[in-house]
């Protein structure tokens, strides 16, 4: 198991610990007294507690990849509390290529403890697969899937299926 799928399974294995319940109740009373919105990241197995200004601070060059006001903030807005910020960051850079609306999706089935993307990469079409080789920078599995998931779905007019 790698980093990233460590932090997926801490995640779902710490939403009602008492580490999750204290940030999610601190940034709601941060909401109430301040008026900004925030959202809570899993960073280090510690959560982070962000405003939107945050955001734009630590993910516009995050990782030597640029995103845009714009794009962090439809993350922000959409995203699920407690995300990973490798995933969060992901999710923004769905938002700038287009495909977030796969992003929950691509998230879901990469925690699925049945899910194997090395075994998901053998039945996805060769096309695409190469076309997104070609057009993405190295990246995340999650990403990779995200786009995947999108194109697929322009290409055959179905979801992709892996079971």
């Amino acid at each position: 198991m790698n980093k990233n799928d460590t932090c997926i399974q801490q995640l779902f294995n710490s939403r009602n610990s008492r580490k999750w319940l204290e940030a999610d109740t601190h940034a709601r009373e941060l909401e109430s007294k301040d008026g900004q919105d925030r959202i809570v990241l899993l960073a280090d197995e510690e959560y982070s507690i962000l405003t939107l200004n945050d955001c734009y601070a630590t993910f516009s060059h995050y990782e030597d990849e640029l995103a845009e006001e714009i794009h962090i903030e439809e993350a922000f807005y959409n995203a699920q509390d407690g995300l990973p910020l490798y995933a969060f960051f992901d999710l923004v850079l769905s938002v700038k290529g287009g495909c977030s609306d796969y992003f929950t999706r691509s998230y879901t089935m990469l925690m699925s403890k049945n899910f194997i993307m090395e075994e998901a990469s053998e039945i996805m079409d060769d096309e695409i697969s190469m076309m997104l080789r070609q057009k993405l920078p190295p990246c995340s599995d999650l990403l990779f899937l995200t786009h995947y998931l999108k194109e697929h779905w322009e290409k055959f007019g179905t979801p992709f299926v892996w079971d």
